[in-house]
């Protein structure tokens, strides 16, 4: 036997061990007792979120004497109309010198070759072999010519000003490897668009401009990020093996000692998922990098080079796995409630209904407590809101709502599955 399938069969008997240990701990635990500790973990986070927010300030850095030559990295694969508006918007960013475009189609099987044959003004490189983005990132890279290089996802659309709001924080200090902006839902129509409309208010807006303010943010997202050259050489490039490369070339950074910076006016549109199923499929792409990329960087983890790895990756690693207990919390209660049913119409069957207490006197702290944790949701996606320049009253109420009592169980659930698939060793590709 070698030494991988070694490690794998180590791999999923330490899961089985996690998984079985996890049970029987719901089982023997009162469920009380466990919902009150990942309760607690919610709001420490969601407290040190506020506080963050609160303490945060913002400046928009003067306009360089000298603006920097760019150059922009668009990886596109089987991206249809989209790419075609992504080149539009790209060409249309105001920027004091002329912009490099480069356009990598990674070997696409819809006509994307085709498309890009009739567009002037780019510059495009047409891969034989599909080799996953990260690679066609690399070899935009190696094309460009530009000490900044940004990088462009083909279903994104930037604001004509995201450049020149962006790149002067490169010229306030020499450790800034990278800069990012917020990322908005494109055209949030459907229900599902809404949800993640929602979500991304407080992930890459209020989250972002957080663990921004504590030099801690975890990507550079896809649809528009910044980076120096400088830094993307000592990096080595995008890692090809992962399959969110945003996420593991911001870890390595930070282990260079490079600061990324959010932009919170740089806006850029991005589509999402219209079905649960590519919802589902998109997610578990991210969580599975993300596994990936804690992995990785595992020894870094309490190290002294800063805030990111000496607090927030393990504050990040506890509440991923406290997604675990969530979900076998949920399928206990769920057994409960459904074994609960059948015993109260037995009941019912044999007593008068003036014989049921009316408001269970324990009910009284648990219906406060979950209204305590309604209102700091909610404060947190007033906040996301904010922080990404939407209007509150822009948002779906029905949106809202379902993100708010649905969505976590469906993403603990897409965490269950990738962690499951990352260590039976099922791999993923873009």
């Amino acid at each position: 036997m070698n030494a991988s399938f070694m490690r794998r069969m180590m791999a999923v008997a330490l899961y089985s061990v996690f998984l079985i240990g996890a049970y029987t701990l719901i089982q023997v635990i009162p469920t009380l007792w466990i919902s009150f500790g990942l309760s607690i973990l919610f709001l420490y986070f969601s407290c040190l979120i506020l506080l963050g927010f609160m303490e945060s300030s913002y400046a928009q850095p003067s306009p360089p004497k000298k603006w920097p030559a760019l150059s922009i990295v668009v990886p596109a694969y089987n991206r249809g109309k989209s790419l075609e508006k992504c080149i539009h918007h790209l060409k249309a960013m105001k920027y004091p010198h002329k912009v490099q475009i480069i356009v990598v189609n990674d070997a696409s099987t819809d006509p994307t070759k085709e498309f890009l044959s009739t567009q002037k003004g780019i510059i495009t490189v047409n891969l034989e072999k599909n080799g996953g983005k990260a690679h066609a990132i690399n070899v935009g890279i190696g094309k460009a010519t530009g000490e900044l290089i940004a990088v462009v996802d083909g279903d994104s659309y930037p604001n004509p000003d995201c450049l020149m709001r962006m790149v002067p924080h490169f010229m306030t200090h020499h450790t800034i490897g990278a800069v990012t902006g917020v990322v908005r839902v494109n055209n949030p129509h459907g229900i599902l668009q809404q949800i993640q409309d929602v979500e991304y208010g407080i992930g890459f807006g209020l989250y972002n401009t957080v663990l921004s303010h504590f030099d801690s943010l975890f990507v550079t997202p896809g649809p528009l990020s910044i980076y120096s050259r400088e830094a993307l050489q000592k990096t080595g490039g995008f890692d090809s093996q992962c399959i969110t490369e945003d996420m593991e070339i911001t870890f390595h950074l930070h282990q260079l000692g490079y600061s990324i910076i959010l932009e919170p006016s740089a806006q850029i549109y991005s589509d999402v998922p219209e079905t649960i199923q590519h919802l589902f499929k998109q997610r578990a792409r991210w969580s599975r990098g993300g596994l990936y990329t804690l992995y990785k960087y595992r020894h870094e983890f309490f190290s002294e080079k800063g805030p990111f790895f000496g607090f927030f990756v393990p504050v990040k690693f506890v509440l991923d796995f406290s997604a675990v207990f969530f979900l076998l919390l949920l399928g206990r209660l769920a057994w409960g409630i459904l074994s609960g049913v059948g015993g109260t119409f037995h009941t019912l069957s044999t007593i008068s209904f003036e014989a049921l207490p009316v408001i269970p006197i324990y009910l009284n702290s648990s219906l406060l407590f979950m209204l305590i944790m309604l209102g700091i949701t909610g404060i947190l996606i007033f906040l996301g809101a904010r922080a990404s320049g939407k209007k509150t009253r822009d948002l779906s109420i029905l949106g809202t709502l379902l993100f708010i009592f649905a969505y976590g169980s469906f993403i603990v659930v897409v965490y269950f599955y990738s962690v499951t698939k990352a260590v039976m060793g099922v791999g993923e590709k873009w």
